[in-house]
């Protein structure tokens, strides 16, 4: 295994997401921020015990503590957050089953959105906010986690997630949080989250951020897991 983490490609191009993203939004957040989690998860590595190294990253996540948990958690989770967006044109929920789970859990689309919106807006601080699939009950439900917590260590199977940290939206929205996350929610992949929704499990992206696939999209990810 490549012990070395990467910074891996967009899957979409920034043109696709301008609905909700400016093309500086795009770049201060992943070149500078997502990029900065990579290097600095490689920095400590360097210094930890050298079988960390050879940990899958949801293994690590699991294992890590203090800023090198932290770090990895956030290259994880951004990494989750890329595949989480797509065009508004491609972002249509026509997933019958995902479609019949929302329903069952909020009553509508409609009033997924607005819970969505309400609990991103209402979150304090800095944080994440995650569609889940409980592991037991198959139950989903839209969960806040503070700072940079990894779903992993939940008892639900995290299938969208937007970034609530102000360095995601500031630039195009200033402390406007609640007009970000109504853009947001109309660029969210509902395929990658049917895919996550039908595996019970989260995606290995250990391909993307080891660069040993040579893989550039999350769905041959998901395929090749």
């Amino acid at each position: 295994m490549n012990n070395q983490y990467v910074l891996p490609p967009l899957p979409f191009a920034v043109e696709e997401v301008k609905g909700v993203c400016s093309s500086e939004q795009v770049e201060v957040h992943y070149e500078k921020h997502h990029k900065a989690y990579i290097e600095k998860t490689n920095q400590l590595l360097a210094e930890a015990d050298p079988a960390l190294g050879e940990l899958a990253v949801d293994e690590l996540i699991h294992q890590a503590t203090g800023p090198l948990f932290n770090n990895v958690s956030q290259a994880w989770n951004h990494t989750f957050l890329w595949a989480s967006m797509t065009s508004a044109k491609h972002g249509k929920l026509a997933l019958p089953h995902l479609t019949e789970a929302i329903d069952k859990a909020f009553g509508s689309v409609e009033a997924s959105r607005d819970e969505f919106v309400e609990k991103g807006k209402e979150h304090f601080g800095s944080g994440w906010l995650w569609l889940g699939m409980d592991k037991a009950t198959k139950q989903l439900d839209w969960h806040a986690l503070h700072d940079g917590k990894s779903p992993l260590k939940e008892k639900w199977v995290p299938l969208l997630a937007v970034d609530l940290w102000e360095h995601a939206y500031y630039i195009d929205y200033r402390d406007q949080r609640e007009r970000y996350l109504r853009k947001f929610y109309e660029h969210l992949n509902w395929g990658f989250a049917h895919d996550n929704f039908k595996a019970e499990r989260a995606p290995n992206f250990d391909p993307l951020l080891r660069n040993e696939s040579g893989m550039h999209r999350i769905e041959s990810v998901r395929k090749a897991s």
